[in-house]
């Protein structure tokens, strides 16, 4: 077969693709700690191409983990974190990873994320006494106390490729089960990290796909056409 068809295809997709991908970050420019995910085309492994591929490229995407600018508050339970690093936190035994954002305190005594997720300790679920939570004090370093009470310390990890990290649910998931690492970022207590999609960027990129979208498809229509006349011939 022709392969400006799979060429096509193949640019079908990741302009397909490419719309979600911006939709996702334009759905995410207030989420707190969220990182921009960004794409590329790369080329079909060579073995697939020595066992018949056509050598036609596709779509990757990946979340790039710059530092978002720090924004204050003023509010105890707003935390955000500078640097290589996560805190660590979990809902119903699964594992997820967390940048910035609101914390409250459950019904429980449990610090936990806006999204339900407990905030780790180094040794679990960190519980504080709901009586004394307005004294809490986040230390630079992840220390936590409650006026001159120690209360724990947050679980602070890092990653030797965020990259592989997924966002879902204002956290991240680690689908490859990457090893943690012990992060010696830094913690600020009533700010949140702003979303690093830059908005007016994201909408021209939309625009742009959009209209490279309609192209490859008006050239689907052309080669389909001159398909089928050759056929009737």
């Amino acid at each position: 077969m022709d392969n400006s068809l799979y060429l096509i295809a193949a640019a079908l997709d990741f302009s397909t693709q490419e719309q979600q991908r911006i939709a996702n970050n334009l759905a995410n420019t207030e989420t707190a700690g969220f990182k921009e995910v960004l794409s590329a085309m790369e080329n079909m492994p060579a073995s697939l191409q020595e066992n018949g591929g056509q050598g036609i490229p596709r779509a990757c995407q990946a979340t790039v983990f710059t530092q978002g600018q720090l924004e204050k508050t003023g509010e105890m339970l707003d935390v955000a974190l500078l640097g290589d690093g996560f805190v660590a936190v979990e809902k119903n035994g699964e594992r997820r990873y967390w940048r910035s954002g609101h914390l409250h305190v459950d019904e429980n005594g449990y610090l936990a994320t806006s999204q339900g997720f407990l905030v780790q300790g180094e040794d679990g679920p960190l519980q504080l006494d709901p009586a004394r939570v307005h004294l809490l004090q986040i230390g630079r370093y992840g220390e936590l106390a409650l006026g001159n009470q120690v209360a724990g310390h947050l679980k602070l990890v890092r990653f030797g490729s965020p990259q592989k990290l997924v966002s879902e649910e204002g956290s991240y998931r680690n689908p490859t089960a990457m090893q943690e690492e012990n992060s010696t970022c830094e913690v600020a207590q009533g700010c949140v990290e702003k979303s690093t999609v830059q908005a007016m960027q994201a909408m021209s990129d939309m625009i742009a796909n959009m209209r490279y979208l309609e192209t490859m498809q008006k050239i689907t229509r052309v080669l389909d056409e001159g398909w089928q006349n050759l056929l009737s011939v």
